[in-house]
């Protein structure tokens, strides 16, 4: 008989033993008791190691605080927590005491097609099943008879189990039913006390009315009682006052006649003390007026004094300002300045001689010749300096607006030059590959090389010598590579012969600008100054 029901198959290499676990009750135990519901014999194994519950149509499973632990699709589980269980999720019990793979590896399957025996009653418990569920492994020998008593004695023991909790269940009804009656004969108490609560609710509304009726009428006879008293009271009141009002107008006149003659004696002391404590108060008066305006006239002195003071000093930090800010911008202009092009670092690049330069007057020059244009080191690597570029930054935004605005235009014509460039590099290099090939590559090299020897001429900017010629030009691999070389070092001494002759020329150029004490002029080419004190522009 086949059935679809939920299952936990094995999976892997060895699977013949503890193949497939049906799950056929709400609750499933698995572990190497002989108390749970299927029984695996390792040591790896926990004694009740995992719990496998049904709950409202949902599979969840939950570790027993084994060993080993339980994993599900390579997670360990928490003991404390039950996780929910997926159709065709792979559940991992324990681990392998070996390195190799893991031992006790499962799918759980929801619907899974399961040959099922027939059972007699659910009293009777048949022993081939147990058998299978609980030593599904067979034995040889005489250890399969002594495991066979083993597993009988195992199967009375569960009977005597399934017997306990069947009265148990027994039980169980018993008190559901009791709970039943008790919860009817609750619902009819209930009833009962809700028809005397609505009794009880008009009864009160009826004593209610009444007490209001007589609390009204109580009220009115209180208040005919007071207003009695209250007229009566009045009546007494008034006659009291009228015989105080005269008694009093008595001696009303009486007191003021007196008080009358009084002040006036009074009146004219006082008179005559006022106008001698005035008199002093005025010349005092006048004292004082005349002491405070001199005091105001100092104090206009001294705050004229201060004023022009404030002015004289704020002319004179500000002049002090603008000589730091002078100061500073000629120092930068000396230190932070690129000797190729005579302007501040733009994207500055240090060389492998520790001279820095902006990034596009270097590429330029590098273009030109392979070595430094202060010290005339051969140049072998270059990197751009953030931190000299920041620094620049920084300084350029505590000088006047002139100078931020040229600073700022400097800086996006630079960009859009490098932007040419590298664009002119892309179309060379596309169409140069194709052409230059073999040897004919020595001869481009000789003639950049004629193009450095050239003396410069003296321009702001930075000298620009395209390769297009270079790679314009096709040569034949029948060329005599001993000429070649030949060529190449006759340039090479024409540029010693160059370097020579202008190490020789020293002139020194304007004392006021600045000169380190070593390099050339980019201008002229000659040493002893720097392009900002070249004589010749």
């Amino acid at each position: 008989m086949t059935e679809t029901l939920p299952c936990l198959v094995r999976i892997g290499d060895n699977v013949k033993k503890y193949k497939l676990f049906i799950l056929d009750k709400d609750e499933i135990s698995i572990g190497r008791s002989e108390d749970v519901t299927y029984c695996i014999m390792s040591g790896m194994i926990s004694r009740c190691h995992v719990f496998i519950k049904k709950t409202e149509g949902v599979w969840t499973i939950k570790d027993n605080k084994s060993l080993n632990g339980v994993f599900i699709n390579g997670k360990k589980l928490d003991s404390q927590n039950a996780t929910t269980l997926n159709d065709g999720d792979v559940i991992q019990l324990g681990v392998r005491n070996t390195g190799d793979k893991q031992e006790f590896i499962y799918r759980f399957s929801m619907s899974a097609k399961v040959k099922r025996a027939r059972r007699e009653s659910d009293d009777s418990v048949s022993c081939k099943p147990v058998k299978k569920r609980f030593c599904p492994d067979n034995v040889d020998g005489s250890e399969g008879d002594s495991k066979m008593k083993e597993f009988q004695e195992r199967l009375e023991e569960m009977q005597k189990i399934l017997k306990e909790k069947e009265l148990e269940h027994v039980r169980m009804k018993e008190a559901l039913e009791k709970e039943k009656e008790e919860k009817v004969n609750q619902g009819k108490l209930l009833d009962d006390l809700k028809e005397k609560e609505v009794q009880l609710k008009s009864e009160l509304q009826i004593k209610q009315v009444e007490m209001q009726t007589e609390r009204k009428e109580l009220e009115k006879k209180m208040h005919e009682e007071l207003e009695t008293q209250l007229k009566e009271r009045e009546k007494g009141l008034i006659e009291k006052l009228r015989v105080q009002q005269d008694s009093l107008m008595t001696e009303k006149t009486k007191v003021e006649e007196s008080l009358k003659q009084e002040m006036e004696k009074a009146l004219e002391e006082k008179n005559k003390q006022l106008e001698i404590e005035l008199t002093q108060q005025r010349d005092k008066l006048e004292k004082v007026i005349a002491s405070k305006e001199l005091e105001q006239k100092v104090l206009e002195s001294q705050l004229n004094e201060t004023k022009a003071e404030n002015i004289k000093t704020k002319e004179a930090m500000l002049s002090a300002r603008e000589d730091v800010l002078n100061n500073f911008k000629d120092l930068m202009e000396v230190e932070l300045q690129c000797s190729i092009c005579s302007e501040l670092f733009i994207q500055s690049t240090s060389l492998n001689c520790s001279h820095s330069f902006c990034a596009l007057c270097i590429e330029q020059w590098m273009a030109v010749k392979k070595e430094c244009p202060i010290c005339r080191a051969p140049i072998t690597s270059h990197m751009r300096s953030i931190v000299l570029d920041s620094y620049i930054d920084k300084m350029v935004e505590q000088l006047d607006d002139d100078m931020r605005l040229r600073r700022k235009e400097l800086v996006t014509t630079r960009k859009e030059e490098q932007k040419k460039i590298d664009a002119k590099k892309v179309t060379a290099g596309g169409s140069g590959r194709g052409r230059a090939r073999g040897r004919g590559r020595g001869r481009g090299r000789n003639t950049s090389r004629r193009a450095a020897a050239s003396p410069a001429t003296p321009s702001r900017r930075p000298i620009v010598i395209s390769d297009e010629e270079e790679e314009s030009d096709d040569y034949d691999d029948d060329v005599d590579g001993d000429n070649v070389r030949e060529g190449d070092r006759s340039t090479d001494s024409d540029d010693s012969e160059d370097d020579t002759d202008s190490e020789g020329s020293n002139i020194s150029g304007d004392p006021d600008a600045y000169y380190g004490g070593y390099g050339r002029c980019y201008s002229c080419g000659r040493s002893g100054h720097w392009a900002n004190g070249c004589p010749d522009s």
